[in-house]
């Protein structure tokens, strides 16, 4: 398949995510709207899927800087949102988390990792809060109006499997474009918005890697995303058109 556009199904992930794991409970069930929530109390006592177990012993931990607004029980984690309630999303898939990030006052995210599987939670905590799984860490256009995410795995069960751009709101985050079917490279990655209509994008074709620990030495193929073309990925180094 190397070199060839392959359809990852993962990507379905995005559109779903936000009602197949994400729940915003009343602030009625905190003593105190403004108060940590309690993810034992405040969101639901067992996973989505009935028998479902986690692949671990105990909760997954937070960081320090998390504390005031978020909590762990053994399924879900507990985000209190700017309108004081709390959004439960549903973690009993994942083994392990890291990197959690503050974008601003208002976005937040994380890495997580399962069986075989892993992603990139990001939580809007506008309005009563939403969830979507990007896959890998998204990057924000200049003026925050849009994000993006790309995500290429081996195994094709990644949170995105695909490229994907955001539009941010007011109240909220909506996909405006999704693509699940990607030439098929490894380390595909976002090098960066150019302006708020063009991401440039690149990765390495499988036949050029001959050392998987020195990916910064081989040459990368060139891609942008333009808004003006539905967002649609062009092999290309320059967002203007000759």
């Amino acid at each position: 398949m190397v070199g060839k556009a392959t359809c990852r199904i993962a990507g379905a992930m995005i559109a779903i995510a936000t009602a197949s794991v994400a729940l915003a409970l009343p602030a009625s069930a905190q003593d105190t709207p403004q108060a940590r929530p309690d993810a034992s109390a405040a969101c639901p006592d067992r996973p989505t899927l009935e028998g479902a177990v986690p692949e671990r012993d105990t909760a997954l931990t937070l960081p320090a800087e998390w504390e005031d607004f978020a909590n762990m029980s053994m399924h879900w984690l507990a985000v209190r949102t700017q309108l004081g309630t709390v959004l439960c999303i549903e973690t009993t898939w994942a083994i392990d988390v890291a990197n959690f990030e503050k974008f601003d006052d208002r976005f937040v995210g994380f890495d997580w990792s399962g069986y075989e599987v892993g992603g990139y939670m990001l939580i809007d905590t506008a309005g009563t809060g939403s969830v979507t799984d990007t896959g890998a860490k998204p990057l924000f256009s200049p003026d925050k109006g849009h994000f993006a995410a790309v995500q290429f795995s081996d195994a094709g069960w990644g949170g995105l499997e695909g490229f994907a751009v955001w539009r941010t709101y007011s109240g909220g985050m909506a996909p405006m474009h999704v693509d699940t079917f990607l030439p098929t490279m490894a380390d595909w990655r976002i090098d960066k918005w150019e302006n708020e209509g063009c991401i440039h994008l690149s990765g390495v074709p499988y036949e050029r890697v001959k050392d998987w620990r020195k990916m910064e030495q081989y040459e990368r193929d060139r891609y942008v995303s333009r808004s003006r073309e539905g967002w649609k990925l062009s092999s290309s180094a320059e967002c203007s058109k000759s």
